[in-house]
Order: C-alpha cells, then structure tokens, then sequence
C-alpha cells in the first residue's frame, strides 16, 4: 500500500499481493549480476507510473519496507528501453519538511577518512565488501583532497593508522565528512521483527575479525564503527555525509523506522547522506566519487552533482551497477 501525495490531491497505490522479498532479491541479485531485469518494474513500479499524471517529472519518495533496499532510478522501463532515471527525477526524503530543504551549501570544512590498515589482510578482489586492503580509497581520499583544497575548502584527510575512531568523532562537525572504507551488514541477526544496531557498520584501522563475531565490546574503541555507536554520537553540524562502502544504505523498517548505517547517521544529527544499495567496485567507486566532488565544487548542489555524475557515468557503464548503488537520503529542515 503506497500514496501519492499532489498539490491538490492524495492518490492511493495498491500494490500487487505478492511476496516482496522474494521481488527485492530478484532486484538485487539481477544488478550485481548485470542482468536485465524486466519483471522488477512490473511489482515495484508499474502501480505508481500508472497514477502519476502525465506532467508529473520530480518525485519525492519517502521508503519504507522492501523499498529500503530498492533504488527506483535503476528499475527498467521495457517500453522505452531506458530506466526510470532517465523519465523522473527521484529524490529520497526522510520527512515531509524535508521536500522543502535546500540540497545548496556553502561548504567550508571536510573529513576525509580512507584506507584505514587492518591487522589481518586476504587478497583484495575489488569490491569494498572484502576485508582487505583498499588502494583505491587512499587514490580517492587524495584526489577529492586537492579538489577541495584548490576551491577554498578546508580539508582534513586520514591514512592508514590514522583513519580510526578517534578522529573520526573528533570531525564529526566538519561540513563535509567522507568515509571510505569497507562497510557490512548482516541481516542475518534480525530476529522477532527487531534488529541488532551492531550488526551493520564501517571498518576503521586496527579491525580484529573476531569482534564482528561477538569477542568484544560494542560500544569499545576496537576498528569497528557499529550503527549502534553512531547514534549516541552528534553529527548536527554535518551537512553532507559520504559513505563511500558497500551495502551502507542496506536495512529493514521495523515499527520504530528503517535500521540501516544511514539512518543511523541521519538520527545522529547529518543532513545529507549517500549510501550504497550493494556492493561497489573499488576503482569504479573511486572515479565516480572523484567525479562527484567535481560537480559539487561547481554548483554546491548535492542532488544535482549526484544526478549528473550518474547521468556521466551511465554513458560508459550502461548497467545501473555502476551508477545505481548510490543513493542520496535527506534531511535539511526548512530554511537551514
């Protein structure tokens, strides 16, 4: 069950009764496999197209549920061969008020935290998911530090020992904080319609395998940055937050609200959030992020660097794997 809500009306939207996690799997699985997927549009986005007026081009979309998991921009259109990025705009919003926030900044502090150094390495494969080292995020940390240097944008970036939990808080009301790292969730741990607030999260340097397995203190300082710490911490003086990792944007809702890393920022106090959906390329996410601060140097605007880094992007990755894991989540308050 769904709504649309126009200046002048209130449209109510019946979904098909189906299992939807069974549909949200398909989704997943059918991006990271890159293949095309024709049946998702049918459940997921089809009932809403057919009760949005024919001028209607910007949507304002307030998830819940399997949509959590879900971005709309990356659904395929059959009928004119193209995605739902290319026909609306989507903009993701925690509140009402937030359809009314200014996505504009003048940014003038940034935290860029990447390349943390685990004690125990595999072979990295790639993908931010894996726990091994990151030679990309050191290249994208280093790279996104000059841009912002050169705009007259003061900047503070982290290293190996240094990309800890420590310096992270201690930044935490920099304007622009910027993680890059390996993130995880495991989902796996939600029982009795609850979940764990430790049980997704960001590695920092020093990260010891056995404390994901339940050998350590949650809230200790121990390499691991958990959603359950960052809610007792203050982010109200962030206006953007990067969660450049895998499956940062991941969770379920539950009565109390959607439980995800994200949100666990975003009750922290940050008001701009971009996760990830599933897990990303390591070079990949490194020019796309690079390219990103490109754009918002330009125009300040997050939502509109975002939009057109991914419009960039999809002109050489085609398949919204590469583009379509990022989402941006607000939650400005009016006139801020």
């Amino acid at each position: 069950i769904g709504f649309i809500y126009l200046k002048d009306d209130l449209i109510f939207v019946k979904f098909n009764n189906i299992e939807f996690e069974k549909i949200r799997d398909f989704y997943t699985l059918s991006v990271i496999n890159e293949i095309k997927d024709e049946v998702s549009y049918e459940y997921l986005f089809k009932p809403i197209r057919e009760k949005l007026p024919k001028n209607i081009s910007k949507i304002y979309i307030k998830n819940d549920g399997i949509f959590n998991n879900i971005n709309l921009e990356t659904i395929y259109l059959k009928d004119n061969q193209e995605y739902v990025f290319n026909e609306y705009d989507i903009e993701y919003v925690e509140t009402p008020n937030s359809i009314f926030s200014n996505t504009v900044f003048d940014f003038n502090t940034a935290f860029l935290f990447g390349n943390p150094l685990f004690r125990k390495n595999q072979e990295s494969n790639g993908v931010r998911s894996r726990i091994s080292q990151l030679p990309n995020t050191k290249i994208e940390i280093d790279e996104i530090n000059d841009l912002l240097i050169n705009s007259g944008i003061k900047s503070i970036k982290t290293d190996g020992i240094e990309s800890n939990e420590k310096n992270l808080y201690a930044n935490s009301n920099s304007d622009i904080i910027h993680i890059a790292t390996h993130g995880f969730y495991n989902d796996k741990f939600i029982i009795e319609g609850r979940t764990n607030r430790f049980n997704y999260g960001l590695l920092a340097s020093n990260y010891d395998e056995n404390i994901l397995k339940g050998n350590a203190d949650n809230y200790s300082i121990d390499g691991v940055i958990y959603g359950g710490e960052i809610l007792y911490k203050n982010f109200t003086n962030n206006n953007l937050l990067i969660l450049s990792a895998c499956e940062t944007g991941v969770g379920e809702s539950f009565s109390l609200g959607t439980e995800n890393l994200a949100n666990a920022f975003l009750r922290a106090g940050s008001k701009n959030i971009i996760s990830t959906l599933w897990p990303v390329d390591d070079q990949i996410t490194k020019d796309f992020m690079v390219e990103f601060y490109r754009n918002l140097i330009t125009s300040n605007n997050i939502y509109q660097a975002l939009s057109k880094t991914k419009e960039k992007f999809k002109q050489t990755y085609r398949h919204p794997k590469y583009w379509g894991a990022f989402v941006l989540l607000s939650n400005s308050i009016w006139g801020n």
